[in-house]
């Protein structure tokens, strides 16, 4: 996991979801949600705040809860879609 691109997303997530605690607070393991407190709207702030700064598209079989259950499954979506897209840039060029 990249430092700055959890960095990234730990700040995209506190915006999205009005955290009270700084985003350098948030772990890289522990839930973003609890089982019973799952955040759709919140979620969604969050997958369409990730798409706009990394120019990627969340895909909708990729919109499980299991994506959105950490910092680390977050950062390393994004990590690995990032990868992928300059893979294709290479390719193409």
């Amino acid at each position: 996991m990249k430092p700055a691109l959890a960095a990234q997303i730990r700040q995209i997530i506190a915006t999205c979801l009005q955290l009270s605690i700084g985003p350098d607070e948030l772990p890289d393991d522990e839930p973003l949600f609890l089982e019973d407190d799952f955040d759709s709207i919140g979620s969604l702030e969050i997958i369409d705040a990730i798409e706009c700064t990394f120019d990627l598209r969340v895909s909708d079989d990729d919109l499980t809860q299991d994506l959105l259950y950490s910092v680390r499954s977050l950062t390393d979506y994004v990590e690995g879609r990032l990868s992928v897209a300059e893979q294709d840039a290479v390719v193409t060029a």
